[in-house]
């Protein structure tokens, strides 16, 4: 941000973030992902609240996967 480019820093940071799962299936959505997970950053200010939200969301994705969703 102090560079002043905070839109192409938030577009690579998501698109890191999606091609570091290796999943080509869900890139879209985990670039998304990355991509919400900056506006946390941004509207909060602070790194804990994008990293709750990021456990959060593992989470809800662990309890779906032992339910029985695919």
């Amino acid at each position: 941000m102090k560079a002043g480019k905070p839109r192409g820093g938030a577009a690579l940071s998501a698109l890191l973030f999606a091609l570091a799962r290796l999943d080509p299936w869900n890139l879209v959505a985990y670039a998304v992902m990355g991509l919400v997970l900056v506006w946390v950053y941004r509207l909060t200010g602070s790194l804990p609240a994008p990293v709750a939200a990021h456990a959060l969301t593992n989470a809800a994705m662990l309890v779906l996967l032992l339910s029985g969703y695919e």
